[in-house]
């Protein structure tokens, strides 16, 4: 959530959001084998947002695994972002 709040584009958020406090944000995505974010979804008013966050998310140390072995592990996130 830290790397969420850091690279948010605030500057397009208050293009697209300039009078509201909240936007609210359902992201669904896999973990690849390798530990990189594909397959992304979004669920939200301003789609585009959502999915440049998930894009913007760094390749994951590890991937989830099943007895040892490296899987595709599927992810969601809702999430709450507050202008001021």
């Amino acid at each position: 959530m830290d790397f969420i709040k850091l690279s948010y584009d605030i500057e397009m958020a208050n293009r697209v959001f300039p009078l509201k406090q909240s936007a609210q944000f359902l992201l669904e995505f896999v973990i690849n084998k390798k530990g990189k974010t594909e397959q992304v979804n979004a669920k939200a008013n301003h789609r585009a947002i959502a999915i440049e966050v998930a894009k913007r998310l760094p390749k994951f140390k590890a991937p989830g695994t099943v007895n040892g072995k490296p899987v595709n592990t599927p992810f969601s996130l809702l999430m709450t972002i507050y202008f001021e």
